[in-house]
């Protein structure tokens, strides 16, 4: 058998100062969540890659509550489900 050489793996340029996996604070998503807060302001809170100018800024930051809302996430050690929308 002919021998396959192994690709070898990608690393990221970590000098440019950008990780790609950034901690989300889930406690204040929650009481910002809770508290009726727009879509904006939980971004720009939370969202380390928040950027205004981007075509769908929220994007990030309604995709964590989706998966909150949906699957849940940890919180202290709980399985936190978020709830309806205050109206």
């Amino acid at each position: 058998m002919a021998e396959q050489k192994r690709k070898k793996k990608l690393k990221v340029d970590v000098s440019s100062g950008q990780k790609k996996n950034v901690f989300t604070d889930y406690r204040l998503l929650k009481k910002m969540w809770d508290a009726g807060e727009s879509y904006s302001a939980m971004a720009e809170a939370t969202d380390a890659h928040y950027d205004p100018d981007r075509h769908d800024a929220t994007k990030a930051t309604r995709h964590k509550i989706w998966r909150a809302r949906h699957k849940g996430v940890w919180i202290d050690g709980k399985r936190v489900i978020f709830g309806e929308r205050p109206k």
